[in-house]
C-alpha cells in the first residue's frame, strides 16, 4: 500500500494489520459521537461556551480520526519522513503486540486483536493504560495519543470551524506597513545536496536565528563579508503565511515534533531562514510600536 500526499508518493511504513490497528487506536481517542452522546454534549456542554453556534460545532462531533481524509496519508507521511526509523521500528512493534495473542492479553486483558474490540472496550483499555502504575503502559497511551493529537490537529477541516479559528493573512491587516518597510535585500544561493561548495567570503555563520543574525548584521557592518548558512528554505512574503500541514513540514524539524532525546516528549524547533525568530515572533505579545521601529 502506498500513500501520494504533499506531492510526494511513498510506501505505508506499517504492515496492513500494523496499520489498521494503529487507526482503530485514532479512531478510539478521536471516535464519531453517537446520537446520545452529541444530545449530552449539547445540553451540558454548549451552556459553558461564551458564543455558542451549534451549526458549527455539531459536524466536528460526527467526525473521527478516519473520516478525515487526510488522516490516514498524512500519519504515513508523518512517520515516513518526520520519524526516524528507531522510532518507527519501536511504534511497529508496540502494533504488532496488540495484534492478538499472549501479548495482546498484557495490554489488554484480551487475546482479541484491539482493532476488532468495540469501541467501548477500547476506550476501558486506553484508559487503564493512562492510569496504570507501570510507567510503559502510561508511555504507550501518550506516545499514541500524541502522534493521533498532531495529525488530526493539523488534517481537520470541522475543527477550525467549530473553534470559530479564522487563519488570518498578515498582509491585510499591516499591508502598509509592509509596502513601507525597506527590507535589506539578501542574495541567497541554494546548494542543494552539493557536498562541496565553494565560495569566497570574510565570515561564516552558521544558522540564521537570533543569535547569527545579530552576530552577521555586525560583522557586516564592520565591512566584512559575511555568509549565513542554514539548512533551512527562505519564503517570501507572498509565500505566507502558509496552511498548518504546509507550515509544519516546511517551517519545523520533523514537521513541528522534534522528539527529545530521552523520549520524554517533543518541541517545536524551526527549520527556515530566520530560525525561532520567523517562527516564534506571532506566538509573543505584540511589542510596542517604537521598539519594532528604531
Amino acid at each position: 500500500m502506498s500513500f501520494t500526499y504533499l506531492s510526494k508518493t511513498f510506501p505505508n511504513p506499517f504492515t496492513p494489520t500494523q496499520w489498521e490497528t494503529f487507526l482503530s487506536l485514532a479512531d478510539t481517542f478521536i471516535p464519531s459521537l453517537t446520537a446520545p452522546e452529541i444530545a449530552q454534549v449539547k445540553s451540558t456542554v454548549l451552556p459553558l461556551l461564551s458564543s455558542p453556534d451549534w451549526n458549527r460545532i455539531e459536524p466536528f462531533l460526527h467526525t473521527s480520526a478516519t473520516k478525515n481524509p487526510d488522516f490516514a496519508p498524512y500519519l504515513a507521511y508523518y512517520f515516513t519522513y518526520n520519524t526516524s526509523h528507531d522510532i518507527t521500528a519501536k511504534i511497529a512493534k508496540l502494533l504488532c503486540a496488540l495484534e492478538g495473542g499472549w501479548k495482546t492479553y498484557l495490554f489488554c486483558s484480551t487475546t482479541t486483536p484491539f482493532r476488532d474490540l468495540p469501541r467501548e472496550q477500547r476506550e476501558q483499555i486506553l484508559l487503564s493504560w493512562k492510569n496504570a502504575y507501570i510507567p510503559v503502559f502510561r508511555a504507550v497511551f501518550n506516545v499514541f495519543r500524541g502522534f493521533t493529537a498532531a495529525v488530526f490537529l493539523r488534517t481537520s477541516k470541522e475543527l477550525p470551524v467549530a473553534i470559530n479559528y479564522h487563519p488570518t493573512d498578515p498582509r491585510k491587516l499591516c499591508a502598509e506597513d509592509l509596502a513601507a518597510k525597506n527590507h535589506p535585500k539578501f542574495t541567497f544561493e541554494d546548494f542543494g545536496d552539493r557536498k562541496k561548495v565553494q565560495v569566497e567570503t570574510d565570515v561564516v555563520v552558521v544558522g540564521s536565528g537570533s543569535g547569527g543574525q545579530v552576530v552577521a548584521a555586525k560583522l557586516a557592518r564592520g565591512g566584512l563579508r559575511v555568509l549565513v548558512v542554514d539548512k533551512g528554505a527562505f519564503f517570501k512574503q507572498e509565500k505566507l503565511p502558509m496552511t498548518e500541514i504546509e507550515g509544519s513540514e516546511r517551517l519545523y524539524e520533523c514537521g513541528g515534533g522534534l522528539p527529545a532525546a530521552n523520549g520524554g516528549g517533543s518541541i517545536m524547533a524551526a527549520k527556515t531562514w530566520g530560525g525561532g525568530s520567523t517562527v516564534n515572533w506571532a506566538v509573543c505579545l505584540q511589542v510596542i510600536f517604537y521598539s519594532r521601529t528604531g
